[in-house]
């Protein structure tokens, strides 16, 4: 196998996506933070973020995994998640406000490759017969909803302020984006209890037992695996996706992989994002790619 890596931080203030190589496992992550703004400031535990503090637990235990059975993987980590959680008071019926990991992976044994993901992570396999298989975006139609909210918000502060989102200069633009997270941040915490881990929603590895029943698993003969990418949500940037296809989706990245490798998947993300960069609040996600030649 030919493996390659790529990770850049774009416009994050801190590193919160996490990879991991070895022989036998191959991993992404992507750490997810509790619901926070100005009003409600992000908890830090000695210093560092709840989902930084679930990253470095998660790179100190993983070399210790044997297992290749993809939920059992998935047990171990969660477990570790719940256990932090414990140790530092944090409601488990009240996931909005607990770090989580979304994360793909893949293992590899004599005769079969096993792959999982949840969240919005994903992996994506070509095959030696040309078919392309991708894991779902279990957050998709949560994202969906939240972005559709947050325009409404943004919308409704604007005409209060007689002004226009299309001609607002940018210290208002500014301004109206702060107003529009205060009166934001009920609905979404509302919306991120009532959806992580259950069905019909999204998966989240945050120490929940409900997130093993959201883990989206698949088994191949190795000889069938020829190509697979493991890559976070940047890699597959929202506003520029939102009405693609998985297969087209599946598509673009399998293309700029067999172009340019990793390097062309990340360079790829950053093209899309830029062209939609007016309509998100995010300036360049964090882009986490591992490739995989059989």
């Amino acid at each position: 196998m030919k493996i390659s890596t790529i990770y850049d931080q774009g416009s994050a203030l801190s590193q919160e996506d996490i990879s991991y190589v070895s022989d036998h496992i191959f991993l992404v992550g992507d750490g997810v933070a509790p619901a926070f703004n100005s009003e409600h400031p992000l908890p830090k535990y000695n210093g560092i973020t709840g989902n930084q503090l679930l990253i470095e637990a998660i790179r100190q235990i993983i070399p210790s995994i044997k297992s290749t059975e993809p939920s059992e993987i998935f047990g171990t980590l969660n477990e570790e998640a719940r256990l932090l959680w414990t140790m530092h008071n944090l409601d488990s019926d009240q996931p909005a406000y607990l770090p989580g990991l979304t994360m793909s992976l893949m293992t590899v044994v004599k005769e079969e490759a096993r792959f999982a993901a949840i969240g919005d992570a994903r992996f994506i396999v070509l095959t030696t017969e040309g078919e392309i298989i991708m894991s779902k975006d279990q957050v998709r139609k949560h994202d969906t909803e939240m972005y559709s909210l947050i325009e409404r918000f943004k919308r409704e502060i604007a005409n209060e302020k007689n002004v226009s989102l299309e001609t607002v200069d940018a210290e208002t633009n500014k301004a109206i984006t702060r107003e529009m997270w205060l009166r934001f941040f009920d609905p979404m915490v509302q919306a991120r209890n009532q959806r992580c881990n259950q069905p019909g929603w999204y998966g989240l590895l945050n120490g929940q037992m409900a997130a093993h029943s959201m883990l989206e698993v698949v088994t191949l003969e190795r000889k069938l695996v020829k190509k697979v990418i493991l890559c976070t949500d940047g890699a597959v940037p929202y506003h520029s996706t939102k009405n693609m296809t998985d297969t087209e989706i599946a598509d673009i990245i399998i293309g700029a992989y067999n172009t340019g490798g990793v390097n062309a998947v990340l360079n790829v993300a950053r093209y899309l994002e830029a062209a939609h960069s007016h309509k998100t609040h995010i300036n360049m996600a964090e882009v986490t790619v591992v490739g995989i030649d059989f």
